[in-house]
Formats: structure tokens, sequence, C-alpha cells
């Protein structure tokens, strides 16, 4: 039976929690054509991430971005993928809590479900997930997603997350039927190690 290895330090006794964010974007959070920003590659972020670890920084949290924002500084125009970078950074470091971020109308319940529980057990339990709804519509084009009125994206969140939820506690195959998820012969297995869910931050 696999269990929690390592406690998501979310929880613990510190009022105010550290954390660290966006190294998975170019730049990070400056805007600038300054020399010397972050230029992000994957040896500086190992280098940093495990530098952040082992301080004891609670948070490595990621940000959702497809494209940059064009201009001078192309602001944010490199970046990692969430998922793939929050597993790559579980399974190299042994304390802060790694958060993903997901922009819900992009990625489907079942798979996100399944890479949520996945990235849980590569941490030992130090995984949480970040919810975006979507605002930036240049990203969405990308895809050819709908892109929905300001209040109904979080009322398709709900949903979503309601179904999320649901594969990560269900004990035997079910089917959703919701606004926007219609599904039959739903299962995921293994849950995550956290349970009844991992933490989840809306921004």
């Amino acid at each position: 039976m696999d269990t929690i290895t390592r406690p998501n330090p979310l929880f613990n006794a510190n009022r105010m929690k550290l954390g660290i964010m966006p190294l998975n974007c170019s730049h990070g959070s400056t805007i600038t054509t300054a020399p010397g920003t972050w230029s992000m590659t994957w040896p500086e972020t190992v280098d940093i991430i495990q530098q952040a670890d082992r301080a004891g920084f609670e948070v490595l949290f990621p940000v959702a971005r497809w494209k940059g924002y064009g201009g001078a500084t192309n602001f944010n125009h490199r970046t990692f993928e969430t998922f793939t970078w929050a597993a790559a950074v579980s399974a190299l470091t042994t304390y802060s809590c790694v958060f993903s971020t997901c922009h819900v109308p992009l990625v489907h319940p079942v798979a996100a479900a399944k890479q949520c529980a996945t990235i849980d057990h590569i941490s030992g339990g130090r995984f949480a997930l970040n919810i975006v709804c979507g605002w930036y519509q240049n990203e969405f084009q990308m895809f050819g997603a709908p892109w929905r009125e300001h209040d109904e994206r979080y009322v398709y969140a709900t949903e979503w997350l309601d179904f999320v939820r649901t594969i990560w506690q269900a004990q035997e195959e079910f089917d959703y039927h919701g606004k926007w998820f219609q599904s039959q012969g739903v299962w995921s297995e293994p849950k995550p190690l956290q349970q009844p869910c991992p933490p989840i931050l809306v921004s």
C-alpha cells in the first residue's frame, strides 16, 4: 500500500509559507530588457529548486503559460509545461510542496486527475494543484478552445473540479453527467496519496 512518505509542508506550523515562482518561464517575473534576466534553462532550474528545497522553502510554484506577450521583452515566451515540470521537480527535491498550474479549459479532468495523482506519488505526498480559469485569449486561440465570458469560466471550473475530485475518490467505475462533461465508465488508479485530495489553489 502506497503511503505518504514526505509530509506536505503546506501544513507545517509556520504561519507564513515561503515560496518561489515562476522558474518555469523565461524572465521569471521581470518584464525588462535589462541583461541578466532569468533565461530558464533546465540546469539552472535544478540548481535553484534544490537550493530552495534545502533552505526550507515551502512552495515551488510554476505558472501555466503557452506563449509570450510580444513586444520588446516578449515576456514569458519560453516555458516548461507545468505538469511535466512538477513531476521532474518532485523527483529532485525532498521537502518543498511542488505545485502544478492548470488552465482548466485546456486539460480534460480525466487527464488532469491522472497527472496530479502521478505527481503526488513521485513527490511522496508533497503535490498541490493551482487551477486557472483562463484570461489570455491569445493562448486559447492556439488550442481552438472556446472563450467563455468571465463568470461562466468559474462555473465551468467548478464542474471541472467536481469531476476531478470524484475521480480521485471513486472506488468503482462511474458515469459523469454535467453541463460540459459527459463521460462513461470513468476510472483512475492510483489515487493521490493525499486524501481526500491534494491541496488546491484557485488563482
